[in-house]
Order: structure tokens, then C-alpha cells, then sequence
């Protein structure tokens, strides 16, 4: 999702009239003080941070699909026609002519 130029220039505006809101608060209330609330502020910005940060990692992991059952017992290989090359087992890897044809790696896979 693209921010339109407005809507950056809109982003830029709010956050230099926070920025001076703030600034003028400070200077209100004195240095002491403002020095007091920007820690207070501080500290529940970085709670919020890291609520925000145990929750994206909460949904990241329900996200992920568990992994794939495996076959209990394997396929058995095909038979192979003049041409084709068969491949079965674990790891196994199919040639068709030298090695400068196609190679397919898998279990039960025929190069056609």
C-alpha cells in the first residue's frame, strides 16, 4: 500500500506540529519537569513497543501452517519405456541421455 505524496506531506506537517506543540509545552512547564514527563512519556511508549512487538511475533507464529504429513510408506517406481530414465527413493535423481540432459531430483519423478 503506497502513501500518496499528500499524504506524506500531511505525515511531515502533523509530526513538525506535534514536535512544536511538545517544544512549547516544555518550555512552559521548565526544564525540570518537562525532563520528568519525557521519561514518563518514554517509558510508556517503549511498554507499548514491546506489546505491540510480543504480539506481531504471537501472530507470525500462528501463521505458519505446520509442515506437511509425510507418506507412511513410499510409491512404488514406475515402470520405465525406452527413453525415460526411472528415479525412486530417497534422494533419488533421474538422467535422461548423459549428463548434459535434464536431471529431476524427488522421489518417484520420470524425466519424459
Amino acid at each position: 500500500m503506497a502513501i500518496s505524496r499528500s499524504g506524506r506531506w500531511a505525515g511531515v506537517l502533523a509530526g513538525g506540529v506535534l514536535l512544536a506543540g511538545v517544544g512549547v509545552v516544555f518550555v512552559v512547564v521548565g526544564l525540570d519537569r518537562a525532563d520528568k514527563i519525557a521519561s514518563s512519556a518514554g517509558f510508556f511508549v517503549g511498554v507499548a513497543g514491546l506489546v505491540v512487538a510480543v504480539y506481531g511475533v504471537i501472530l507470525a507464529r500462528r501463521a505458519t501452517p505446520p509442515p506437511p504429513p509425510q507418506s507412511p510408506e513410499p510409491t512404488p517406481p514406475k515402470p520405465s519405456a525406452p527413453g525415460q530414465a526411472p528415479a525412486s527413493g530417497e534422494r533419488s535423481v533421474a538422467i535422461k541421455g548423459d549428463n548434459s540432459a535434464p536431471i529431476v531430483t524427488g522421489d518417484n519423478n520420470e524425466v519424459q
